[in-house]
């Protein structure tokens, strides 16, 4: 996955649970300008990102392409 495919559903995923950058980063404590960087910058924690999913009802599956 590079840093534009983890955006690109990144913006999904926001779309699908209907909720802004902001209102989410609010919603997980976390400042929305952390959250933007480690998102585009692809630095953001496996277990943050895990955590963040599953709050809203999401996982992260690996499977073998």
């Amino acid at each position: 996955m590079t840093d534009k495919d983890l955006i690109r559903a990144w913006k999904l995923f926001l779309a699908d649970i209907g909720r802004s950058e902001a209102e989410l980063s609010k919603e997980i404590g976390m400042a929305q300008q952390n959250i933007n960087r480690k998102i585009k910058t692809g630095t953001i924690k496996y277990l943050e990102l895990a955590n963040i999913l599953e709050k809203y009802g999401y996982s992260i599956d690996f499977h073998k392409k």
